[in-house]
């Protein structure tokens, strides 16, 4: 999946996305720029997204840190609804490393 911040002012005020199972009226974020410490950190989520004949809502931590022209991210995928039904926490459903070129 390829992540495209939009930021103006220091803030974003856009993400575009590489997967087309965003649905992205759906999906809101909640991101922040620490520009001493060079990072991007929050979260994003997604509601009602299909998965076969399930539907899913999603929240994606996400930390991003700028290493020269070198993003280093990590993310972690955690399940907050299934069918209509909500756990009683999040359930962490994967987590991942990321460098880009």
């Amino acid at each position: 999946m390829k992540l495209v911040f939009s930021v103006q002012s220091n803030k974003i005020v856009d993400i575009d996305y590489s997967d087309d199972g965003f649905v992205k009226g759906k999906t809101k974020y909640k991101l922040k720029i620490d520009e001493k410490n060079r990072r991007i950190e929050g979260y994003f989520t997604e509601r009602n997204r299909r998965h076969g004949a399930d539907v899913v809502s999603l929240r994606w931590q996400l930390k991003v840190f700028l290493s020269g022209l070198i993003l280093l991210e990590t993310l972690a995928v955690y399940l907050t609804q299934y069918n209509g039904q909500t756990p009683e926490s999040m359930l962490k459903i994967g987590t991942g490393a990321f460098e880009s070129p």
